[in-house]
């Protein structure tokens, strides 16, 4: 056996040891991120996120009904959490690796109010983009894709986006919400080249979340719930990611679509 041999030998046991590490690693963190376990970024704990409650007229009329005080703030303090709106954000500045992301968030079924989207630079008060939305009594997991729409996220600056629930007006209504009701989240683009951009659609999102990129992981999951034949899986497998901060309406009406 020549000297030469030997050493091409050697190169080929360290290049298969190299590569039976990677693979155990890799497999390792798949296995890990499998467990939907979201671990936010070290960005401070300052809370970000606004959520949002309107008054509901049947509501209303049944109060009213029952006693002397018509005082509409006092109606508005009563009914804080009869109708909700809910970014799918948790409560820090959430990180993205797209700088065209799909914002999600949670509507409650049958309320009939105009939804109005924005997002802006959070040092700015000009909106990048302001439009109304569709009035959808069905409610439930909203969208909007920012590339639809020529938005593009600069890389490290934090953006705040809401949606924002307006009454239409109606010609007599005491009780017309004085206000907009405001649900309000903060995104971050950081341009990444991790494993999860890589992975299978249905690894994607357990990696993203397990990295710290809160929007990766409830987009690919998402798109999961939407387009996989398991959707009743998917569902499930948002709603234990939305549990995980506190986002617990939303949640629950995945777990409720899990059972369909």
């Amino acid at each position: 056996m020549t000297l030469q041999y030997y050493h091409g030998i050697g190169f080929w046991l360290w290049f298969q040891t190299i590569g039976l590490l990677y693979s155990s690693l890799f497999t390792s963190n798949i296995q890990a991120a499998n467990k939907f376990i979201y671990q936010p970024p070290n960005l401070g704990t300052e809370i970000h996120r606004i959520g949002g409650a309107v008054r509901h007229s049947n509501i209303i009329a049944k109060y009213k009904s029952s006693t002397t005080n018509t005082n509409p703030f006092f109606i508005t303090k009563i009914l804080h959490k009869s109708i909700k709106v809910q970014v799918l954000a948790p409560q820090h500045v959430a990180l993205t690796s797209n700088n065209q992301p799909r914002l999600y968030w949670y509507l409650q079924p049958k309320v009939c109010y105009l939804q109005v989207f924005q997002i802006k630079l959070a040092q700015s008060s000009e909106p990048l983009l302001k439009l109304q939305l569709p009035i959808l009594s069905n409610g439930g997991i909203q969208l909007i894709d920012l590339a639809k729409y020529g938005i593009i996220l600069q890389p490290n600056k934090i953006y705040h986006w809401q949606i924002a629930l307006v009454e239409k007006l109606k010609p007599v209504s005491q009780y017309k919400t004085l206000q907009p009701i405001i649900s309000q989240g903060k995104i971050q683009f950081v341009a990444n080249n991790s494993i999860f951009n890589n992975a299978k659609p249905d690894e994607r999102p357990y990696l993203a979340a397990s990295q710290g990129f809160w929007y990766d992981a409830l987009d690919g999951v998402s798109r999961l719930v939407n387009q996989d034949d398991r959707k009743s899986y998917w569902h499930t497998q948002r709603a234990m990611l939305l549990e995980q901060v506190q986002l617990e309406d939303a949640a629950a009406y995945d777990r409720k679509m899990a059972t369909k």
